[in-house]
């Protein structure tokens, strides 16, 4: 039942479709988090096992996690998820703010409550895979709400970005870790392409609109040297961990090249640029006076590539049957 709900989740996050499994319809019970073996073993065994288990069903003595720890984890973020989608998925929400603001009042509460190696920290020396992971659930679940925000307002939350960068360098510090013991987890890897590409997709387009446009005086610090070198990273590792077998390695590969292409854009440009009509062309640096001998060329695009037309791509399509991979 959590793998069919799971994966109901997942479709509707994907194509943008209301979820066919409701949990206002469902009567869930959280699998306990006990090992696969003592839920098999003789009654003894079992209810020596069943013991262990704190008030709220999670193990008090197994600090590392096991097989039923990840699917009633899962669960807990995916509950989330839905109420998430009802906000995404929706045209209008006349009741936006306090279904935000209860939204995330409820995963804080979800990861308070997590037992302690569930709880993703960078100061951690051996975090499990399974909280990092689970961190990152969250995260993109706050992503997804940052992103219905803007749809629905017309306006770019500074989470959005925050969050995008967050989860940039969670990714990075996992796998910095994981390359270090010579071996990759599976999980880390499905977690870079679907969480870590459409977070490399929000900051890349930030980066490129702050790139074209200077951003006004009181506009939040965004320090573009950390981005760039983040994203950097984040392309190369993964493109080589890209799932060539996989149905949607095209659209990976297709969001991975547009992330690359921005990075070009950006760093062979030495100045702002204004796009009108169509036509990028180039501004004086800082107070609009240029530097002497500095060139003011103007092209007809940045590398043949309508940035904003491609990046639109990637958007919510609200109208449309579908949406794309990556929001």
């Amino acid at each position: 039942m959590v793998c069919a709900y799971a994966m109901d989740k997942d479709i509707s996050t994907i194509l943008a479709r209301p979820p066919r499994i409701c949990s206002r319809y469902c009567n869930f019970r959280f699998p306990l988090d006990l090992d696969w073996a003592d839920v098999i073993a003789d009654a003894p065994v079992r209810d020596a096992a069943i013991r262990r288990l704190g008030p709220d069903g999670w193990d008090t003595q197994d600090h590392t996690g096991h097989e039923c720890s990840r699917p009633r984890a899962t669960l807990l973020s995916l509950t989330l998820r839905e109420m998430i989608l009802e906000v995404s998925l929706s045209y209008t929400m006349d009741n936006l703010e306090e279904m935000v603001k209860k939204i995330r009042h409820e995963s804080n509460q979800m990861r308070m409550r997590l037992p302690d190696f569930l709880q993703w920290s960078p100061d951690k020396k051996n975090t499990p895979v399974m909280a990092a992971s689970l961190h990152l659930e969250f995260l993109y679940s706050e992503l997804i709400l940052s992103q219905a925000i803007a749809k629905l307002t017309g306006e770019t939350p500074d989470s959005l970005i925050e969050t995008s960068r967050q989860i940039l360098t969670v990714l990075l510090d996992s796998i910095a870790r994981q390359l270090r013991t010579g071996h990759v987890n599976h999980i880390l890897i499905c977690d870079f392409s679907y969480i870590g590409l459409p977070a490399a997709a929000a900051l890349s387009k930030e980066l490129l609109h702050r790139s074209h446009i200077p951003p006004p005086g009181e506009a939040a610090p965004f320090p573009r040297a950390e981005r760039i070198q983040n994203l950097s990273v984040f392309a190369a590792h993964l493109e080589a961990f890209l799932p060539n077998r996989e149905s949607d390695a095209d659209t990976l590969r297709k969001g991975l090249q547009s992330v690359r292409t921005t990075l070009d854009a950006v760093l062979n440009q030495p100045t702002f640029f204004a796009q009108s009509n169509g036509i990028f062309t180039s501004l004086p640096p800082a107070d609009g006076i240029a530097l002497p001998g500095q060139n003011v060329p103007v092209v007809d695009d940045v590398q043949g590539l309508d940035f904003t037309a491609f990046w639109e791509e990637f958007e919510f399509d609200w109208e449309g049957d579908r949406r794309a991979l990556f929001s």
